[in-house]
């Protein structure tokens, strides 16, 4: 009997240490896990197992950005952000360049985009300033295009040339 003695008051204490530390670990938990109000960063990773970057939000050129990566965790695929003049999403390619971009410009005009890997020559519908339906060919660098939409008046096709001078109009 008197073995077991000192053994269940070690064990009592070793219990009643066990749950005093428990609560104060616990205590000590909640304190730590407060959510602060604002949590200020220049960029916010979320990264898969591999430890490769997947979603990034940051500031791209300028315009917050939400960015979703290829497998590799190097190539970015998709590109949300505003520039609070225009809201984009655009799907990247292999260059990293827009084939389709989705544009709402809140002054101008709001449409879809297709366009080469450069993000020079695209072709595009959409609706223009005045909120006409209208579709746009054209190549960035020339500056150049030809434009098919709707006017008070009817349809119009009109081919500008680099100065943004029209060319030809119809009808």
């Amino acid at each position: 009997m008197r073995t077991q003695r000192p053994i269940l008051g070690c064990v009592l204490v070793l219990t009643t240490i066990t749950i005093s530390a428990g609560c104060g670990g616990s205590q000590a938990f909640n304190e730590q896990s407060e959510v602060p109000d604002v949590i200020t960063a220049k960029e916010f990773r979320l990264v898969d197992a591999h430890d490769k970057t997947r979603i990034s939000l940051c500031m791209m050129h300028g315009m917050p950005s939400v960015i979703l990566y290829a497998e590799d965790g190097k190539r970015p695929t998709v590109l949300i952000g505003s520039d609070g003049q225009t809201s984009t999403v655009s799907l990247l390619g292999e260059s990293g360049e827009a084939y389709v971009s989705m544009s709402i410009e809140h002054q101008e005009y709001r449409g879809v985009a297709l366009r080469d890997d450069e993000g020079n020559s695209w072709v595009g519908m959409g609706l223009s300033s005045d909120k006409e339906p209208a579709i746009w060919i054209g190549d960035s660098l020339k500056k150049d295009g030809i434009h098919l939409g709707m006017e008070d008046a009817g349809p119009f096709i009109k081919i500008e040339d680099k100065e943004k001078k029209i060319t030809w109009n119809a009808p």
